[in-house]
């Protein structure tokens, strides 16, 4: 294919464009991030590292068109072609420099991108101080993923540097492009491997899709939207320290036990036994994907039925299995196998699932960072977020604890409903670690406190009521 008749986008990406026609569905794959830098920058060195990562990468070059059959193509522009350039702000005569940059963050997290036009990166060096700065940048998810946002800050910094020291910045060619990537997945599809992988999927999510409404004092939109809000809490130190014990006891992953918890916890708020929840997967699996800007990331549909008469021991064996079977055939795209089930669209829904659960760990934690005792006992409210689904947790290991965020949509759940469940969450974990071996119908979410408001102050239906007056004519009174 030549570079002017375009190149075919993945799966991934046509499904990215897709939701991004829908009014303001765009701005929902926009994916910001910064990092403080100390020190004293020059940011004419910093806009030419910049420009040294987009001729680097194709891919942040890259547009994305309907061509006249109708199919959407991926075009690679020039850096000329591409008009990209940094963004300056100085700060330091402000009151609250802090502030001021945290209100450039925020305007811009929300600005859509033009997916015909370019660019989908757009970065900015903020000045907070003689000695501080702040680097920010944004791109469209269609030409990124988390992981790609770790590789554009290593490859920014390492290229600045080689700059201000007039030297090489010791970065291997890349081997391949995120096109050829695409045209790769594209021929994939036909081999007989990835057949294997397509009936691993449709067998595992055959019958009836189970629908996990928790319960919710408003009425779910027609329309799905993307509003939402986030919280932080984190797990007691002990009570880290406990599951790692045990999973290294059991075998498996953090994440198997964090994701076979939160499944009985969805169990005792919603009584269903059959639940799947999404879980993103790096796709990058060769090792000529580890160092390339793209969206590679894939979603695995994690699908279980909980035993509740059985303990959460055995529910965590049959969930380990499940993980580790999905994790083989992890190649298989997301968006295709969606296509493949051929569900009934519900606008008011995502497709397959409406909850969704994460362990970032690509980053090394520093276990002697101790966390502040007082943040395990409160849930704080880190303000407005996009959020993709009814409910994304994030887990991350933070210092000798786990944080635990909680992304609502706001339009369907209140910030009180969520702050008890992330409270029954940790409660449901400690009853865990006390007794593996317990039946799950027997796992308590409530804690003592709770469970003595509900047994009392709820039921505590005394009233005074006129002692010369029968029930039948109090009753016809009302």
């Amino acid at each position: 294919t030549s570079r002017d008749n375009g190149y075919p986008i993945s799966d991934a990406q046509r499904r990215i464009w897709v939701l991004s026609q829908f009014r303001g569905g765009s701005v929902t794959y926009n994916m910001p991030g910064s990092i403080p830098l100390d020190g004293n920058y020059d940011v004419e060195a910093f806009g030419k590292a910049l420009h040294a990562i987009i001729e680097r990468h194709e891919v942040l070059r890259t547009i994305f068109r309907e061509v006249q059959d109708g199919t959407v193509k991926q075009f690679v522009l020039s850096t000329e072609q591409l008009g990209f350039s940094i963004d300056y702000k100085d700060y330091r005569k402000d009151k609250d420099p802090g502030q001021k940059a945290k209100q450039y963050f925020d305007k811009d997290a929300y600005r859509e991108f033009d997916l015909t036009k370019g660019p989908l990166l757009r970065a900015a060096l903020l000045r907070l101080s003689d000695k501080e700065y702040s680097f920010y940048f944004n791109m469209h998810h269609i030409i990124s993923d988390g992981w790609s946002m770790g590789v554009l800050t290593k490859e920014v910094m390492a290229f600045y540097e080689a700059f201000t020291e007039k030297q090489e910045p010791g970065l291997r060619p890349l081997p391949i492009q995120y096109k050829d990537y695409a045209v790769w997945q594209l021929e994939q599809l036909g081999t007989d491997r990835f057949k294997q992988h397509r009936k691993y999927w449709t067998e595992s999510l055959k019958g009836e899709i189970p629908l996990l409404d928790l319960p919710s004092h408003k009425q779910r939109p027609v329309l799905k939207t993307n509003n939402g809000n986030r919280l932080r809490t984190y797990l007691q130190v002990q009570q880290a320290k406990d599951i790692r014990n045990y999973v290294q006891d059991q075998g498996g992953t953090l994440f198997m036990f964090l994701l076979a918890s939160l499944k009985v916890l969805i169990h005792k708020y919603t009584q269903q036994k059959d639940i799947i929840i999404g879980s993103p997967i790096a796709g990058r699996g060769h090792a000529d994907l580890e160092n390339q800007i793209g969206c590679y990331i894939n979603t695995l549909p994690l699908r279980s039925h909980i035993d509740t008469e059985s303990t959460f021991q055995e529910n965590y064996r049959r969930i380990k299995e499940n993980v580790l079977k999905a994790y083989d055939h992890q190649m298989y795209p997301f968006d295709r196998l969606v296509e493949d089930l051929n569900l009934k669209r519900d606008t008011s829904r995502s497709a397959l699932f409406d909850i969704m659960a994460i362990l970032q760990n690509n980053t090394e934690n520093d276990t002697s960072i101790e966390i502040d005792p007082d943040k395990t006992r409160t849930v704080e409210d880190l303000g407005k977020a996009m959020s993709k689904f009814d409910i994304i947790f994030t887990f991350k290991e933070h210092g000798n604890t786990i944080a635990l965020d909680v992304t609502y949509n706001s339009d369907i759940y209140q910030k009180r409903t969520m702050a008890t469940l992330m409270g029954h969450y940790k409660t449901l974990v400690q009853s865990i670690i006390d007794d593996h071996t317990k039946p799950i119908d027997r796992i308590d979410m409530l804690s003592q406190e709770q469970r003595h408001e509900l047994l009392h102050t709820f039921n505590d239906t005394k009233a005074e009521y006129p002692k010369d007056k029968t029930i039948i004519q109090l009753f016809q009174e009302q």
